[in-house]
């Protein structure tokens, strides 16, 4: 394979056939012997067979066009529908590798798969699984959680095989065919950390996946949650510092061009925002102190453009949900590395944009039930559906209290963590 001169090569019949025999006999070796080489066989199965070969093929396509990108445009139909066939059976056979570790090793995954195995229908032919109960013997918990884990690991498999197929091409008149294979990889990955949720590694492959929505916010988010996590995905960090290092580059030329003056557009103001965030949340990771009280300042004032804006098509529930978690996780890093005004800054900034979101709901409810924004308007309504007016109106007087005071106390708490930073760096 390595002596392949195009891609047409490495999916000729006789090296698709060689393929074939190596899948064949890692699988035998897999369930042969699972707790020897049952690790093994599933690694060599899932490089040779499957990630290899595309890795391959993009570096001839580079090679031919000069051009970096996504899987780089595989514009040759001819081969590119033998790959996508090969990914194609590549699926199959990973289900039915999820079949048969059910069937063996008594598995029961109704309502974490897609396609479990049911064990709950009489029919069903059970003689694999008794045979293999008593070839196991005492072994039989450590190989039941061997392939509990295997598992995990063949839905992560079949959520990169389905992110392949929707990266393969890119012709933008296949945009369904893209959102079908994003949204079947989307699923695969987060049913493998539903069996596993102590490991990080489905949050850093759902962030490769979402690496370009909403300009990096998706990616952000999944990469930290995997750093996170009980059991962290070790090149995780490495692909945040990559989105960030992106980031910056991208906050430079918009600099450079005439970006900064469309940011009336919902695009440019989603942009506006997601850069100044993610640049933030650089500074937080890798404890930077430069310029942070601006950068607090112009990313708080950009998210709320964008909530008062509205529009869903910009800013959705799942971004926001997101971006304040993002900035939870990266005060929770803060802390760690023992950056005492960094670490409050952090919190302010947390602090800051949970008060805009609560501010931002509120309107929305006001809105929502036709009252205006003054309280006494909503104690008259709740009173007439039966409501005890002094109920109504602690209630709301609690509500603008509480959201006044988490205001006041970030800034406040903001500045003096600056201050604090300051006076450090003078002495």
């Amino acid at each position: 394979m390595h002596s392949a001169t195009s891609p047409k090569d490495l999916l000729g019949p006789e090296v698709t056939e060689l393929r074939g025999r190596l899948k064949e006999y890692c699988e035998r070796l897999m369930f042969a012997a699972p707790l020897d080489y049952g690790r093994k066989a599933e690694e060599l199965m899932w490089r040779k067979v499957y990630y290899e070969l595309l890795q391959q093929c993009k570096m001839h396509r580079k090679k031919a066009s000069g051009e970096v990108s996504p899987l780089d445009a595989f514009s040759d139909g001819a081969w590119l529908g033998l790959l996508q066939g090969h990914l194609l059976a590549g699926l199959g056979h990973y289900h039915h590798l999820l079949l048969r570790l059910q069937a063996e090793f008594r598995l029961h995954l109704e309502g974490r798969l897609d396609l479990p195995f049911l064990w709950t229908n009489p029919g069903l032919p059970r003689e694999r699984a008794r045979k293999r109960q008593q070839e196991l013997g005492q072994l039989e918990q450590e190989v039941h959680v061997w392939a509990w884990q295997t598992c995990q690991r063949f839905l992560t498999c079949l959520g990169d095989l389905a992110r392949y197929l929707s990266e393969v091409d890119d012709c933008e008149t296949n945009s369904e065919w893209k959102q079908h294979w994003a949204s079947l990889s989307r699923r695969s990955y987060q049913q493998a950390h539903g069996l596993a949720p102590r490991m990080g590694m489905p949050h850093n492959q759902l962030g490769t996946l979402h690496s370009g929505k909403h300009h990096g916010c998706d990616a952000a988010y999944y990469y930290l949650r995997c750093l996170h996590s009980e059991q962290p995905f070790e090149g995780a960090e490495g692909n945040l510092l990559q989105l960030f290092d992106r980031n910056s580059h991208a906050l430079v030329k918009a600099a450079n061009t005439e970006t900064q003056q469309q940011e009336d557009a919902k695009s440019d103001k989603l942009f506006g925002f997601a850069t100044r965030f993610l640049k933030i949340c650089e500074h937080f990771y890798l404890s930077v102190e430069d310029n942070i009280q601006i950068l607090c300042e112009d990313t708080l004032q950009h998210f709320s453009l964008l909530l008062e804006g509205g529009d869903e098509e910009v800013i959705s529930a799942d971004l926001v949900f997101m971006v304040v978690i993002t900035a939870l996780m990266c005060t929770e890093k803060s802390k760690q590395a023992g950056n005492t005004s960094l670490a409050n800054a952090a919190v302010a900034f947390a602090l800051s944009m949970y008060s805009h979101v609560l501010e931002a709901c509120c309107k929305r409810l006001t809105a929502s039930l036709g009252l205006s924004s003054n309280p006494h308007a909503f104690v008259a309504v709740a009173a007439g559906s039966g409501i005890p007016a002094w109920v109504t109106r602690k209630a709301v007087m609690m509500s603008l209290t509480s959201t006044k005071k988490t205001l006041v106390t970030a800034t406040q708490t903001l500045k003096e963590a600056v201050k604090l930073g300051q006076h450090r760096r003078t002495l």
